[in-house]
C-alpha cells in the first residue's frame, strides 16, 4: 500500500522511483560497508576466493527450482531487464524525449496516447549523438546494476559467511533472527532490530522497483495490443493501465497474504524467482530474434546512405544472448519438470 500511494500520487512516476532507490541503496551500501569493517574475517575473504576459482558443486538437496530463483534474483533479473529501455523513455534519455513519460492521472497533466516511437534520420550527426548516448547508458548500466549490485552481493555474501559459518541452522528466512544476533555481539551499539530493519529495507527497494517495473510492461504490452488489434474505439493512455495495473498487483497480493494459509513466507520467493528465471528464457530468445529483424529492416531503409545501423548487436552480444537461452531454458525446464 505504501508502494502504490507512493507511485499515485506524484507527479512524474519515474523521479519518485528514481529518489526513493537512491536513498535506499545509498543507505544500504553505506550501512553494509560500515558493519564489514568490523565482522568480515579473513578467512570468509579467503573462501569467497576459493569459491570463485572453484567448479560450482549443487548440493544434492538443493531443488533446482530455489537456485533458479536464486539466480533470477541476483542483480537485475527477471522482467527487470526489460523496463531499462521504459526508465530511459522516462529520464528523457536519447528519443525518449520524444515520448510521453508515465504520470500520475492525480497531476492534472494531460496525458497523450501516442503509442509509438521514432526512427531517427541515420545522418552522421544523429549517428555521433547516438554513439555519445549509448556510451552515457552503458556506463549507467555498468554502475548501477552490475558494480553497485556486485558490491551488495559480495558484503552480503561476505558478512552471512563470517557470522554464520558453521552454525547449525535450519533452511528459511530464520538465519536471519541468528545473523542479527551474531551481529549484536560483534558490534554492541548495531542492535539486531537494527539490522532487521536493514534487511527490509532491501526487500522494500526491490519490491518497489518491481511493482514499477511489471506495472510499466503490463501497461505497454496492453496499451500495444488495443491500438493494434483496435480492441476499444477510445484511447486509453498507458498511464492510465499503468496505475490500473500496479493496483491490480496490489490487491492480489493483499490477497494471497491474507486469505492463503501460507506458513512458509520463503516459498512465495522462491515461486517468484522461478517464474521470473523462465520469463528470462523466453525473452532472451525474443529480443535475439527483434534485433535480427530490426537490424534486417533499419539497413533496407531507403534513406540509409550511410548503412548505418545503431541495432547492429555486435558477436560478443549474441553470444551471450546465446548462452543466456540454453543457460536459463535448462534451468527452466528442470524446474518444470520437477514439478511433476
Amino acid at each position: 500500500l505504501v508502494i502504490g500511494f507512493s507511485l499515485t500520487t506524484t507527479r512524474v512516476v519515474y523521479k519518485t522511483l528514481e529518489s526513493i532507490e537512491k536513498v535506499l541503496v545509498i543507505g544500504v551500501i553505506t550501512f553494509l560497508i560500515f558493519i564489514s569493517f568490523f565482522v568480515i574475517t579473513k578467512s570468509s575473504v579467503n573462501a569467497l576466493g576459493e569459491g570463485l576459482v572453484s567448479l560450482p558443486v549443487i548440493p544434492e538437496d538443493l531443488k533446482i527450482s530455489t537456485l533458479l530463483a536464486a539466480l533470477a534474483f541476483c542483480g537485475a533479473g527477471g522482467s527487470l531487464n526489460l523496463a531499462t529501455s521504459n526508465w530511459v523513455r522516462d529520464k528523457g534519455f536519447g528519443m525518449g524525449k520524444f515520448v510521453p513519460r508515465i504520470k500520475s492521472t492525480f497531476s492534472g497533466d494531460v496525458v497523450t496516447t501516442q503509442k509509438s516511437g521514432y526512427f531517427f534520420p541515420p545522418t552522421l550527426e544523429n549517428q555521433s549523438l547516438w554513439k555519445k548516448w549509448w556510451s552515457l547508458i552503458q556506463r549507467e548500466q555498468f554502475v548501477t546494476f552490475y558494480l553497485i549490485g556486485l558490491i551488495g552481493l559480495i558484503l552480503l555474501m561476505l558478512i552471512s559467511h563470517s557470522l554464520l559459518y558453521g552454525a547449525d541452522l535450519e533452511i528459511g528466512i530464520g538465519f536471519l533472527k541468528e545473523e542479527g544476533l551474531k551481529l549484536n555481539e560483534k558490534i554492541r551499539f548495531i542492535s539486531p532490530e537494527l539490522f532487521y530493519i536493514l534487511v527490509a529495507a532491501i526487500f522494500f527497494t526491490t519490491a518497489f522497483g518491481i511493482m514499477d517495473h511489471v506495472a510499466r510492461i503490463s501497461a505497454d504490452i496492453i496499451n500495444t495490443q488495443i491500438t493494434k488489434k483496435k480492441i476499444f474505439s477510445i484511447n486509453i493512455s498507458e498511464s492510465k493501465l499503468y496505475f490500473v495495473m500496479l493496483w491490480a498487483m496490489i490487491l492480489f497480493g493483499i490477497l494471497v497474504l491474507t486469505v492463503l494459509n501460507i506458513d512458509q513466507p520463503p516459498s512465495l520467493l522462491t515461486i517468484a524467482g522461478s517464474l521470473s528465471g523462465i520469463v528470462m528464457f523466453i525473452y532472451s530468445f525474443l529480443i535475439l530474434i527483434l534485433n535480427i529483424k530490426l537490424k534486417k529492416s533499419y539497413r533496407e531503409s531507403s534513406d540509409n546512405k550511410n548503412n548505418f545501423n545503431p541495432f547492429n548487436v555486435s558477436i560478443f552480444r549474441q553470444i551471450i544472448m546465446v548462452i543466456s537461452i540454453l543457460f536459463y531454458g535448462w534451468f527452466s525446464i528442470s524446474s518444470i519438470l520437477g514439478l511433476f
